[in-house]
């Protein structure tokens, strides 16, 4: 199993990564494994750093967890401290009971993740152009995308109708002034459409959760 994550500030060099099991979306509502944290990533600006985090769950069970070449792991068994099958049937059972809030909550994060994948691409888009974009052009879109910034920072996570059209509004101000950009060769062709679709493939928030589907197989009769 594979996920893909990216920086979440300006040059940031270290990841920390909380792994859980669990059924449940919201992280704090599983139980937590281990954790590990990575170092080394190159700086960049918010965004840029992308991280591939490999898992591989042996017939030991031993959990190795490996990312840009750096090998951590995490043990896991089913003795002492684990969940037994009655107590996992029971999680399980509960997950479905919650599976709505759950969902939602979910949907909440994504259109989050997408909108400041967005912002911060099309900030990072501004300043790889330099001199290619109009003045007032860039200025445009620099404006709208300091007010996402500000908003993104006073609202973790909101009704996903509300960060939807908050999105909306910058694409709105930001896609056609890359499209004349993209008719002009100031830029590769797509880039707008890039920001709004990376956020469907890496993950801000560094929480890696793991099915207890995943384990059962190993650990279960």
């Amino acid at each position: 199993m594979e996920a893909n994550f990216i920086t979440i500030s300006d040059n940031q060099t270290r990841m920390w990564f909380p792994v859980y099991e669990g059924e449940r979306t919201i992280a704090s509502k599983n139980d937590l494994l281990g954790k590990f944290s990575l170092w080394g990533i190159p700086p960049a600006p918010r965004g840029v750093g992308k991280v591939k985090i490999c898992f591989d769950l042996d017939a030991n069970g031993i959990l190795n967890v490996s990312a840009m070449g750096n090998q951590k792991q995490i043990t896991i068994r089913n003795d002492k401290g684990r969940f037994s099958k009655a107590e996992i049937d029971r999680l399980v059972q509960e997950a479905l009971l919650y599976k709505s809030e759950d969902d939602e909550h979910r949907k909440k994060v994504v259109a989050r993740n997408s909108f400041e994948h967005y912002t911060y691409d099309m900030r990072n888009t501004m300043d790889s152009l330099g001199e290619k974009i109009e003045s007032d052009d860039k200025k445009k879109i620099m404006d709208a995308v300091n007010d996402a910034i500000q908003w993104l920072d006073s609202n973790e996570l909101t009704d996903v109708g509300v960060t939807k059209d908050k999105m909306k509004v910058l694409q709105n101000i930001c896609n056609p002034i890359i499209a004349k950009l993209n008719q002009q060769g100031g830029t590769d062709n797509g880039s707008s459409a890039r920001a709004s679709n990376a956020a469907q493939k890496f993950w801000k928030i560094p929480e890696i959760l793991i099915s207890f589907h995943f384990f059962r197989s190993h650990f279960m009769p």
